[in-house]
């Protein structure tokens, strides 16, 4: 299924006579459809690989119709493109295409009605659609085909094609010049476009043809909305035609190359902007260079700009072929990796690099090349010998995104290869997010740190008006405009030119502003059209593929194939690739993409900026989300499903419950990757770290306990007593220690723990944090409830000052604190806590966000502790209510909420206690979760103590 399927026509009209016939356009339409084929995987529909040369009326008719049912029974792309006679008929909005038998004034019976031709053969397609169309007309007057699209097409694009692409050779009714269109368009394919992206799409033909016939100006409709959504800007990224020859950047044919031209599309940069850039290309020593912001700064963009070496004002700031490797990192990127993707493009464009790399392979031992970690075995020691006196420059973008411990790995490696001697022309480029903890690591204390500040109200108006055009600074935020930064900084500028209604009094600089445009652009990609026809994409639809990449993580990771399947186990019935594909581009830049419409698509979240507005607008079942994953990814599937199961199989079967299941499969990987990688490989640790964690997730206790002492004596040995992941061993054991009930070993443990981790660490660092907060807790399981509030507060003031008033690690302090006070017997300071804490949550999450519905559990729940009944029973009934509308009726935290109200009811003398109903919720609960958990054990007990005849 799938594919991508082309009806190439040439018609001369004879009823024009010979001197209106167009040169050689039997052998362009051959060239073009061969161009097509070889390059863009194109196939003829005719199915002898031939264009349709002058064709009669009715044969014209019957291909188009052919063409349209061929495509929509496999679900492929169709390109259809014409180059001959049209006319335009303005009275009736008709365009007309001339067959070889039209007559000179043609009619419905004569020619080709463009528009009702196209609307008709999309209106019928019931039960199955395209997966994109892109018109292609080369014709006098063709602009008219424009015209009749946006009058025929609009009201069944969305609930058909649902993406289309249409271009003319004039936006008006000028004539079309001996198919100056055609041949200008079959030399961009040929030889590419040097200002273009990585591939040829319809809409970046307009300037080289533009350019190539001066005397009309191409027309182009790009019709990608779902809902009221604005059509996205450039068209949807999967209609391309072939790839782009003359781009001849590091990305040039890999993956990421599509998210480059994401991140530089409709760029609008302030002198500051640029000034960055200048800074970085200009400054020399030392090798590592760091560029530093906050999110919506504009960071990976400026990589973009490196990367394709964009010219301001004309201006060549940055060297052609600045860069010579490049890499997106995401919550999946490894240093095997990251080392594998930096090869792949160093082996074309750095000369003599394959042959170095084919030398050191067989110079080093078997013990060298299982104890050297990849990027110093696979791209530093072949650099270093290759002879080269020029800089070569690397970026590494996003060093905030891959986990802790590949995190660690990839920042010491780079921070070797930047101070090898050996490799001394190597100048590496960091992307990190401000307020991180890449971002404060010491090991980036002697790198050239370039800040990037987050833009101001003034610039992300203008930027909004430049990109979306027939706005005023007046309809965007009135008269008083801020020069204040504002928090979400460019992203709110690439919402806002596509939702269809601007958000009230935006100009305000809080994040509030960023998750009302989140909001209306997801309300924008399911409602429906301005004639009240429904959208494909539904809100369900929606929300079950945003729950996915919620669940995914930001950057595109997640396969395609897997996205599409993990969609149909959430109930999304009939969600076919060209269904996914509405989806996706429904949503526009909330969702990244590389290699769209390929093999090698994947997809997930933009920006890390959305995940939390994006969570609190759709509040959805994040667990049922990461099973309808896992339970895609069979150990039959592609390559890329393959490597996906691997990174990311246990973690989505953990995170949705089914623990069991994700030690299962880590241990079932464990023996590969300690014979490939060998017993003490810092993969294999971390590995083992998992297992370990799991073990005590599914109730073994004594062996998770057992698992990270062993873990941690081999990580003193391999990594040294002050190694990150050693540190990390030893907050593991000291945190099972109090979940197996040792309070007072855990206690010990954590105490010996934090001095370690201040000094090597840091007092600020997260794990530093967290450590204070497993002792607070410790302390008030050790009867010192006084000491835990004030050790809560102390940690509350500094997490406010690290990580801001509304990091969720700051909620959750607020909420230790009250929960603390509850026990300590306050319950008035409790409940007082815990309103204020659920009012910010309102603000920040929203209303129907997971950990707002805790919030008021722990609420009710300190109603019932105080006494106060009948608040506890309403606030209960009400939660419950709410997380099955929200949460779902099977959801663990639904059924938690079920258990205490009836338990509360039980004492209210509302219903009676019986065991039968108690074994009803444990069975309702364990079907839930899949496998035994704390919870299920604390039930299980509760039902023997009922047994037993107790209260």
């Amino acid at each position: 299924m799938g594919g991508r399927l082309a009806l190439v026509v040439a018609s001369q009209c004879a009823a024009l006579g010979t001197q209106r016939q167009i040169n050689d356009i039997d052998v362009l339409a051959q060239q073009l459809l061969s161009e097509l084929s070889e390059h863009g995987g194109w196939e003829s529909v005719t199915g002898d690989g031939n264009a349709l040369l002058d064709p009669t009326r009715d044969q014209l008719l019957t291909a188009i119709s052919a063409a349209f049912d061929a495509a929509a029974q496999q679900n492929a792309t169709l390109l259809f493109s014409f180059v001959g006679h049209g006319v335009y008929h303005p009275q009736g909005l008709a365009y007309y295409l001339l067959a070889k038998d039209s007559p000179e004034v043609p009619n419905a019976d004569g020619a080709i009605d463009l528009g009702y031709r196209i609307k008709t053969c999309l209106d019928r397609r019931d039960n199955y659609s395209l997966d994109g169309l892109i018109v292609m007309v080369d014709a006098c007057a063709s602009g008219g085909a424009i015209d009749r699209a946006s009058d025929e097409w609009v009201a069944v694009i969305p609930r058909n094609a649902g993406r289309l692409e249409l271009l003319t050779a004039a936006a008006d009714d000028q004539p079309a010049y001996d198919a100056c269109f055609t041949r200008t368009a079959l030399k961009t394919l040929r030889e590419g476009d040097v200002q273009g992206n990585s591939v040829i799409s319809v809409d970046s033909l307009r300037a080289p043809i533009a350019r190539g016939c001066r005397r009309v100006e191409p027309g182009h409709m790009s019709l990608t909305m779902s809902g009221a959504a604005l059509a996205t800007r450039g068209g949807d990224p999967g209609l391309w035609l072939v790839p782009n020859a003359a781009r001849g950047d590091c990305l040039k044919d890999r993956p990421s190359a599509g998210l480059v031209d994401q991140l530089t599309r409709d760029l609008f940069w302030t002198e500051n902007t640029w000034d960055a850039v200048a800074e970085l290309v200009n400054h020399k020593p030392p090798r590592l260079r760091v560029v530093v912001g906050p999110a919506g700064s504009g960071k990976s963009a400026i990589m973009g700009l490196l990367i394709r070496a964009t010219k301001h004002d004309n201006e060549q700031l940055i060297p052609e072929k600045y860069v010579s490797a490049a890499v997106f990192l995401d919550a999946a990127s490894s240093p095997s990796s990251v080392a594998e993707e930096l090869v792949a493009q160093l082996s074309r464009t750095l000369p003599g690099f394959p042959e170095a790399a084919e030398r050191v392979a067989s110079m080093l031992s078997e013990e060298q090349l299982r104890t050297r970690g990849p990027l110093e075995r696979l791209v530093m020691l072949p650099f270093a010998a290759v002879a080269t006196k020029h800089a070569v420059h690397i970026i590494v973008d996003g060093l905030d995104q891959p986990d802790h411990g590949n995190r660690d790995e990839l920042l010491s490696a780079i921070t070797a290869m930047t101070t090898d001697a050996a490799a001394r022309h190597l100048c590496i480029i960091i992307g990190v997010r401000a307020g991180t903890v890449a971002a404060e690591d010491p090991r980036l204390d002697s790198a050239y740190r370039v800040t990037i500040e987050l833009p101001s109200v003034q610039a992300v108006v203008n930027a909004t008006i430049a990109v979306r055009g027939g706005i005023t600074k007046e309809d965007l935020a009135g008269t008083r405009i801020s020069d204040a930064p504002i928090s979400g900084g460019w992203l709110i500028s690439r919402l806002l030119a596509e939702i269809s209604r601007l958000p009230a009094n935006w100009s305000s600089a809080d994040d509030s502003v960023l998750a009302r445009a989140v909001a209306q652009r997801i309300d924008d990609a399911s409602a429906p059209a301005d004639d009240g026809t429904p959208s494909k994409t539904s809100a369900a639809s929606i929300r079950r593929l945003l729950a996915v990449l919620l669940a995914v993580g930001v950057g595109p990771v997640l396969p395609f194939e897997v996205a599409q399947t993990a969609l149909i186990r959430l109930g999304g019935s009939g969600i076919s690739e060209s269904t996914l594909r509405n989806l996706i581009t429904s949503l526009g830049s909330l969702i990244a993409r590389t290699a769209p419409k390929s093999e090698e698509e994947r997809i997930g979240l933009a920006h890390l900026a959305f995940r939390r507005p994006i969570a609190g607008h759709i509040a959805g079942d994040l667990a049922a989300a990461h099973l309808a994953i896992a339970d895609s990814l069979t150990s039959q599937g592609s390559t890329q499903m393959l490597a996906y199961r691997t990174k990311a199989g246990a973690r989505h079967l953990a995170l949705g419950g089914r623990v069991g299941d994700a030690l299962a499969l880590t241990e079932h990987l464990l023996p590969d990757h300690q014979r490939i990688l060998g017993p003490d490989h810092p993969d294999v640790l971390r590995i083992r770290n998992n297992i370990a964690y799991w073990r005590g997730e599914t109730g073994d206790l004594v062996g998770a306990l057992t698992a990270f002492e062993l873990l941690l004596s081999d990580c003193q040995r391999i990594l040294g007593a002050d190694h990150p992941d050693t540190l990390e061993a030893r907050s593991n054991i000291a945190s099972w220690r109090g979940e197996s009930g040792d309070i007072p070993g855990a206690l010990t443990s954590a105490e010996h723990l934090l001095p370690d981790q201040q000094r090597i660490l840091g007092h600020d660092h997260p794990d530093t944090l967290r450590t204070r907060s497993n002792i607070a807790f410790c302390r008030g399981r050790s009867g010192d409830t006084t000491g835990a509030i004030a050790a809560f507060g102390e940690l509350l003031t500094d997490r406010c000052r690290v990580l801001g008033p509304d990091h969720p690690d700051t909620f959750r302090t607020r909420s230790n604190i009250a929960s603390w006070l509850g026990i300590s017997g306050d319950f008035t300071a409790a409940l007082a806590y815990f309103e204020q804490l659920l009012h910010d949550q309102h603000r920040v999450l929203g209303r129907d966000h997971p950990d707002t519905l805790r919030i008021r559990s722990n609420i009710a729940n300190c109603y019932s502790r105080s006494g106060n009944s009948l608040r506890a029973l309403a606030a209960f009934e009400q939660l419950v209510t709410d997380q099955q509308r929200i949460l779902g009726h099977d959801h663990p935290n639904t059924l938690l909420t079920r258990s205490s109200l009836a338990s509360l009811q039980e004492q209210s003398g509302t219903t009676a206690s019986t065991p039968v109903a108690v074994k009803q919720r444990f069975a309702d609960y364990t079907r839930a979760i899949g496998s035994p958990t704390f919870d299920t054990v604390r039930i299980r007990e509760w039902i023997r103590h009922l047994r037993r005849g107790g209260r």
